[in-house]
Formats: structure tokens, C-alpha cells, sequence
């Protein structure tokens, strides 16, 4: 039997052709590959992101976060009963009036001409004892004390060239005290005139001073005379009230003209 040759011209079976495929199907392709490589990029990017901490973003808000957990908290602690009291006590403290500095205490007795005494008489009236207040104070000692005494002081009562009264007719008038006298600060103590002028005997007969202005002169052992004018005033008048009468009752009053018509 003889053999067909089979050469490059030789026939061969039929041949399958495929069309062009619908465009949805190249979309779902393209889809496809974007959502790859999607995955890709996540895969990738999301661990890197993990070891460096996250972004500054992220760190901003953590920071922000902070600040107004702070803020929060420092506004509870100024509302709290504790800073509330702290404030009470601030202002308490503004309000005390500070401290005075201790006083000196004396060393030793004063010397005569180191002691400044000032009289200073208020409110005087006519007819009753007047108070003079002295003031006094040291030259030079810081402080010391003085001894009040009749050999060591001397006072008096003028009127122009009229002496009124003296300590040296009546020394009783100059009581014994010791008093503490600084230099920075005002020591003060009290004597009393009766109102009356004196005698040699100092007796209680003589004459009230009569209202009008007078001069007070102290004078400290071997210290200058000091003196201060003062008014001597009259006392108010007394005011006299006249008790009312008392009311007759109408039975009193129709029985008393019942007499007077009978007489």
C-alpha cells in the first residue's frame, strides 16, 4: 500500500479561533490586579509602621491627650477644699498686722539730764480735779529707769504772772513711782490737781481756779522745764426739770366744787 506523504504541505485538522471577550470581564481583571497589589503595599507597610511606634500624628494626640489629662487635673486641684483653704489662709496672713519689735529692756537708773518729761492736760473743767498726763522719753539711753519723787520733780500752775498751785506747797501731789523710759518710745503716767489754788499749808479752803486758761510747767531734776497751755472750761449749767402735776380724777374735781358751792 502506498503512503501519502506527509510534508509541510500536508493537511491538517481543523483549527479552534476564539472572539474578542466581554468588557466586564477586563474590569474584573483590572480589579483584580489593583486589589493585589493593595494587599502588597499592606502587607508591606503595616508591620513597618508597628516597629517605628506610629506617626507624629498619633504622637500628637497622645500629647494632646496628656495635656488636657494635666489641665483636668490642675483645675480639680485648685477646686479642691485644699487649695480653697490655702487661699483663706493667704488672705488671713495679708490682713495681720505685723509683729512689733520687742521693747528694749532698761539698763540701769537714768541720768537726770537724760530725761524729757512733756506735760499735757484734756478736758479740764472748773470745779472738779483736772488729770495732767506725762510723757516721757530719754535723750540718749536706749532704755532705763527713772524714779518719780518729789526730790526729782517739780510742777506748777500759772495764770499770766498769778501762781495758781505748786508741788512745793502741796509735794503730795507728786506720788513715788518708778517708771521705764526709752528713748524710741513714749512712756506715760498720770498726775491729778485738785482744781483749787494752793497755800503754805495746802489746805482744801482755798479757792476754786476759775474758768479760763492756764499753763502747766514740769520740771525734772536737772532736765529743762517744759510747759503746755490748757483751758480751764466752766461746768454746763444744770438742767432743771419740772415735774408735772398730777392729774385730779373727775370725782375730785365735781366733790371740791361741791364744797365751794356749800361754803
Amino acid at each position: 500500500m502506498s503512503q501519502s506523504p506527509r510534508g509541510p504541505h500536508a493537511a491538517r485538522g481543523p483549527q479552534l479561533t476564539r472572539g474578542p471577550l466581554p468588557a466586564a470581564i477586563y474590569w474584573r481583571r483590572r480589579l483584580v490586579a489593583l486589589g493585589a497589589v493593595i494587599a502588597l503595599v499592606a502587607v508591606v507597610v503595616v508591620p513597618i509602621r508597628l516597629v517605628t511606634g506610629g506617626g507624629a500624628d498619633e504622637q500628637a494626640q497622645v500629647a494632646l491627650a496628656g495635656t488636657d489629662q494635666g489641665s483636668t487635673a490642675a483645675a480639680a486641684t485648685s477646686d479642691s477644699p485644699t487649695a480653697e483653704s490655702t487661699a483663706q489662709t493667704t488672705k488671713k496672713q495679708k490682713k495681720q498686722k505685723p509683729t512689733q519689735p520687742a521693747l528694749p529692756e532698761p539698763q540701769g537708773s537714768c541720768a537726770p539730764e537724760d530725761v524729757v518729761v512733756r506735760p499735757k492736760v484734756t478736758d479740764a473743767v472748773a470745779g472738779r480735779a483736772v488729770t495732767v498726763t506725762l510723757r516721757l522719753r530719754t535723750r540718749l539711753a536706749e532704755a532705763c529707769t527713772w524714779e518719780l519723787s518729789r526730790s526729782s520733780f517739780t510742777w506748777k500752775l500759772t495764770s499770766g504772772s498769778d501762781e495758781i498751785w505748786t508741788s512745793r506747797e502741796c509735794p503730795r501731789a507728786v506720788p513715788s513711782r518708778e517708771l521705764v523710759v526709752r528713748r524710741d518710745t513714749v512712756a506715760r503716767t498720770e498726775l491729778t490737781w485738785g482744781g483749787r489754788r494752793s497755800d503754805a499749808d495746802c489746805s482744801r479752803l482755798t479757792d476754786w481756779a476759775l474758768p479760763g486758761w492756764y499753763h502747766v510747767t514740769v520740771s525734772a531734776l536737772a532736765g529743762e522745764p517744759r510747759s503746755s497751755q490748757f483751758e480751764l472750761r466752766a461746768p454746763a449749767p444744770a438742767t432743771i426739770t419740772a415735774s408735772p402735776e398730777p392729774r385730779k380724777k373727775t370725782g375730785q374735781k365735781s366733790k371740791t366744787k361741791a364744797k365751794k358751792n356749800r361754803g
